[in-house]
């Protein structure tokens, strides 16, 4: 069973008791995963250049920007949500035009 499934079905499950629980889904960032590909990619500044062209504002989300979405639904402003799954990539989802690799292989 999938992350969010299981996170839905908790959400259901202890609802009643004011557990919320709900699904943070963050996309590419300028942190960990992203920056050991643009590291190890053979042309970095194409690779992000690239990257930052597919993001519809035009630049990779910070990490922080990604924290508040987290910090978000800890917070009594999402005490609606329940069982959700949100997004946190800058809108890259939404408008997700499918790999053409011009943005250079990583390793």
């Amino acid at each position: 069973m999938g992350r969010f499934l299981i996170a839905r079905k908790r959400a259901m499950d202890h609802a009643r008791q004011g557990v919320r629980v709900n699904v943070l889904s963050p996309g590419p960032m300028m942190a960990g995963l992203f920056k050991r590909h643009l590291e190890s990619a053979a042309d970095s500044q194409r690779f992000f250049d690239t990257r930052s062209a597919r993001q519809p504002n035009g630049r990779i989300p910070e990490a922080r920007e990604v924290a508040s979405a987290a910090l978000f639904l800890l917070s009594e402003g999402a005490v609606a949500l329940n069982g959700a799954d949100v997004t946190a990539d800058g809108g890259l989802t939404a408008s997700f035009d499918f790999r053409t690799g011009a943005e250079g292989a990583s390793i």
